[in-house]
């Protein structure tokens, strides 16, 4: 298997994307408290990663395992 084909190129792009993106939207917050920039950060990046379908199977496996694993500790939203 080629290692540069058009399905790994195309995730590649869309992961560029969602980084100038990440990085467009918390450059204006710069010069504010390190977390404000970070959180603003994270949450333009998940958006965008989550809104470009950048995930493959594997990886959607792991964010659901995650999500129930977080879900399962957390009292308001697990089942007990």
């Amino acid at each position: 298997p080629q290692l540069l084909n058009r399905t790994t190129f195309d995730r590649m792009a869309r992961t560029f994307v969602s980084g100038g993106a990440m990085v467009a939207v918390a450059w204006p917050f710069r010069d504010h408290f390190f977390v404000v920039p970070g959180a603003i950060a994270v949450v333009t990046y998940v958006i965008m990663i989550l809104s470009l379908r950048s995930l493959n199977e594997e990886e959607w496996a792991i964010v659901h395992r995650i999500r129930h694993t977080v879900a399962s500790h957390l009292p308001l939203f697990g089942r007990r």
